[in-house]
């Protein structure tokens, strides 16, 4: 019984690991996207500025 929950419990625990890491990869990309889109629209909107 006790080699069984341990067999459970190990593939849980990488699996939980694995998914925190994940998610924090696509907060990071989701972050550096909207940055990214942010600094696009104030570039264009300097060079509306620039242009009028």
């Amino acid at each position: 019984m006790r080699h069984r929950a341990v067999w459970v419990s190990k593939p849980l625990f990488l699996l939980s690991v694995i998914t925190r890491q994940v998610t924090m990869g696509f907060k990071k990309v989701h972050k550096m996207k909207r940055r990214k889109m942010h600094l696009a629209i104030v570039k264009v909107g300097e060079e509306g500025k620039a242009s009028t």
